[in-house]
């Protein structure tokens, strides 16, 4: 075996340098590298975005259940602030069941009038300013004075003569048989259908089996609750806007906006 030799310190340097200039081949290529960070550079960053993709899905989707808001900026109101939200339990819809509003008479003609017969509210000029329809004012102690009629007190005005048509023999005034026509009602009707199409109810009424009087095995159950317009608040803006004693002889028709004439 031959003898052992310790390496200089020359020897130690020059034995680890390439002794060629084939041994520099096996190196890497400087543009490889630089396509190759510029292409982990593209990925990393596209994973990125798909991250924070993912993380604003997940925070939409895990949110609280946010009650809708009137939005301003669609369809300016006067009544806008007046709006709020409660949860409304639906009375049921059986005809058996006694309701204030059903059937005819004093006590149930009162119920409606209650309900809208304080007439039109009366706006500022700036409020009659902003209306995507301008209302044509009335000259009230040659002042002119703008008013509107929300639009939930027509609807039940038309519903209210709907009820009263079904009740000829009582309602018979001349004054009531003007305007309950089949020219009216149609109007009504097709009022209501647009409005009730427009608010979409989307409360799902849960199926029920049983036997009921008109032959059916299967109905759905109507009083539910729903999400509601507070109606109280509503009424109480318009009632509170209600004109003066001289815009009323001016402008009111009472047996529309009030009671029904006496009889």
């Amino acid at each position: 075996m031959a003898p052992y030799h310790p390496l200089s310190s020359d020897d130690e340097v020059t034995s680890f340098l390439p002794k060629s200039r084939d041994e520099f081949s096996h190196r890497p290529n400087l543009k490889s590298c630089r396509e190759l960070r510029g292409a982990r550079s593209w990925i990393i960053g596209v994973s990125s975005c798909l991250n924070f993709i993912l993380v604003v899905a997940l925070v939409v989707s895990t949110r609280p259940l946010e009650l809708p808001q009137y939005s301003s900026s669609v369809l300016y109101s006067p009544a806008q602030d007046a709006i709020s939200y409660s949860l409304t339990l639906f009375s049921h819809s059986d005809a058996t069941i006694d309701s204030t509003f059903r059937g005819a008479g004093p006590d149930v003609d009162k119920a409606w009038q209650e309900l809208y017969g304080f007439g039109p509210s009366i706006l500022t000029e700036d409020e009659a300013k902003k209306l995507l329809n301008s209302t044509d004012p009335i000259l009230v102690a040659d002042q002119e004075t703008h008013s509107v009629v929300l639009a939930v007190f027509h609807d039940l005005h038309c519903l209210n003569l709907a009820r009263m048509s079904l009740y000829p023999d009582h309602y018979n005034s001349p004054a009531l048989k003007a305007i309950l026509t089949p020219h009216h009602l149609g109007h009504c009707i097709e009022m209501l259908r647009q409005s009730i199409q427009c608010i979409s109810d989307i409360s799902p009424l849960p199926a029920r089996t049983g036997h009921y009087t008109n032959g059916l095995l299967y109905n759905y159950k109507a009083n539910i609750p729903h999400m509601c317009r507070d109606f109280g608040k509503v009424k109480e803006w318009a009632s509170a806007r209600t004109g003066t004693d001289e815009f009323e002889k001016a402008y009111l028709t009472r047996h529309i906006w009030g009671s029904p004439p006496s009889q």
